[in-house]
């Protein structure tokens, strides 16, 4: 699997609006940066962000706003303020498959993940022809899960971590409890499957935290297969921005943007399934779900080296790793994996190989 910063989230080649991708670009990079880059960054994003909205104020000033895909296709902009300990607002915009408000019911239910078993469940209002809110209340720090439901079989989930210390979405706090032997123990035998694996699929979800500077917060979705040693194959989607499809087989690699010819090179290969970045502390067991189908215990744990926490759903039956949510600054990274050790081969298009391709 590939991280966010790894990959480039982003297709680095184009893109209609300059303001809103090098925003984008920059909160991932954050993830790689050294601190002082770090910091300098973050002051670019900062700044960036003021010239693109302006100073004025708003009635309802979002201190993070997070966007999923829905199970029919659509997106959903959740909007949390003031994002503190006790009460908040939510503020929920339904996106159409153009990107497009759209006017919408909704119910949101709100669970923590260190612990089992329905927190709340609030209706919403509508505050005018495109928005829906809704009053609630998030009186403990830690792990959060908002469940948007949209209709019987139409949802989106939302996960982020509630700490006064942070300044979120740019700034993370690091953890203040100790680590649990027995969760760290469920997250080297989850690691040793995942390295043992040599067929994987998964769909990631990349969103910013930050609302601007289009108003409708940043959505990239990653499309992904590997397959051992050194063969990957996934395709990226930023509305507006980014459609490419990339292909790693060996020391080559092409890319095909929507609308272009392919593109090749030479690249050195590497391990497809390799989660080596890692070096997690504060591990502690969270809550028990069902995922695809199976059984799965929650793992939390945060890795210093990205400044990133992490929630693991791992399959009690089959071991695997099923679910990731990642919150780093500027990356709520949501993860969904499937198809581990299903046969099939990942190969470079033929049309990618004629001359000139």
């Amino acid at each position: 699997m590939l991280t966010g910063a790894e990959r480039g989230s982003v297709h680095p080649r184009k893109s209609p609006d300059a303001i809103r991708r090098l925003v984008t670009l920059l909160s991932a990079d954050l993830l790689a940066a050294s601190s002082v880059v770090r910091a300098v960054v973050t002051l670019v994003v900062s700044l960036l962000l003021i010239a693109a909205c302006g100073s004025g104020g708003q009635e309802f000033e979002a201190k993070i706003a997070l966007r999923y895909a829905t199970q029919e296709g659509r997106t959903v902009l959740l909007e949390v303020a003031p994002f503190d300990v006790g009460a908040n607002r939510l503020r929920i915009t339904v996106l159409d498959s153009n990107e497009r408000p759209v006017a919408a019911n909704a119910k949101v239910r709100l669970s923590r993940l260190e612990s089992n078993g329905l927190v709340d469940e609030e209706t919403t209002h509508p505050v005018d022809q495109d928005h829906l809110e809704s009053d609630v209340r998030l009186d403990n720090t830690g792990w959060w899960q908002t469940e948007v439901v949209l209709g019987e079989r139409e949802s989106a989930s939302f996960y982020f971590r509630l700490d006064p210390r942070a300044k979120p979405p740019l700034e993370i706090a690091p953890p203040d409890y100790q680590s649990d032997a027995n969760a760290e123990g469920v997250y080297q035998h989850t690691l040793e499957n995942y390295s043992s694996l040599n067929t994987l699929k998964w769909r990631e979800e990349l969103t910013s935290g930050l609302l601007a500077p289009t108003g409708i917060g940043a959505w990239v979705v990653t499309d992904g297969e590997a397959q051992r040693p050194d063969r990957v194959h996934y395709h990226v989607l930023s509305p507006g921005s980014s459609d490419y499809d990339t292909y790693h087989v060996g020391a080559t690699t092409c890319s095909l943007d929507r609308g272009e010819s392919w593109q090749c090179s030479s690249a050195s290969s590497s391990n497809v399934l390799n989660l080596d970045y890692l070096r997690p502390t504060a591990f502690a067991l969270g809550r028990e779900d069902v995922v695809d189908g199976e059984n799965a215990q929650v793992v939390l744990f945060y890795n210093p080296g990205q400044q990133a926490w992490f929630a693991w759903w791992v399959g009690s039956e089959t071991g695997y790793l099923r679910r990731q949510m990642m919150v780093a600054p500027g990356h709520y990274m949501l993860t969904e994996f499937f198809d581990q050790n299903v046969p099939f081969a990942i190969e470079i298009p033929s049309e990618a190989q004629v001359p000139g391709g």
